[in-house]
């Protein structure tokens, strides 16, 4: 197996990592966030940082996929 294979593996097993991360922190922000060290629903108006935080993992997962799609690798 060549490195390009491997480092391509690597590359789409990070993005799926990403991608499975941020869908959660959409769709079920409050049993996602104290895994990840935070409070389980912030009071006030903190509600819609951990949907927002969701959407930007997403929306990075899907840049890196087509940047590795298209063989952008630099």
């Amino acid at each position: 197996m060549s490195l390009k294979k491997i480092n391509t593996v690597l590359a789409a097993a990070f993005i799926l990592f990403i991608l499975w991360f941020g869908s959660e922190f959409i769709l079920s922000p409050e049993t996602t966030a104290p895994g990840f060290g935070l409070p389980s629903w912030p009071s006030g108006d903190g509600d819609g940082f951990l949907i927002i935080k969701g959407i930007r993992d997403v929306v990075l997962a899907l840049v890196l996929g087509i940047l590795l799609v298209t063989g952008h690798r630099r």
